[in-house]
């Protein structure tokens, strides 16, 4: 089993490429199985998973914070107003599975 491996390599400034964005992760499990009308019954599953999350601080957009219109203590309501011009994370997830199943009965005959 694997579990969010990544690379610690980040910039001084995050970067989209930084490897330290993406994690992986991986499982494997096997369940064997036996009584007395089957032989064997192995039941293996893998999981995977890829994990890419990027985060950075945009700067705000403030439209009327330097404006004399709004200079007045009764307009910091309007003044305060502000948005970003872009989303401040992009991640996505990537998932896996893959089971597979072998049984083996028992023939009386």
């Amino acid at each position: 089993m694997l579990s969010n491996a990544t690379i610690g390599i980040k910039s001084k400034t995050p970067m989209p490429y930084d490897p330290a964005n993406v994690t992986v992760n991986y499982a494997y499990s096997e369940t064997e199985r036996q009584n007395p009308t089957t032989e064997r019954d192995i039941e293996q599953n893998y999981r995977a998973s890829l994990v890419y999350d990027y985060s950075w601080n945009p700067k705000p957009v403030e439209p009327f914070a330097e404006s004399k219109l709004f200079a007045k203590p009764a307009w910091q309501l309007i003044r305060d107003i502000n948005f970003y011009y872009a989303p401040n994370k992009i991640s996505f997830n990537e998932y896996g599975t893959l089971l597979l199943r072998t049984k083996i009965t028992k023939f009386n005959g």
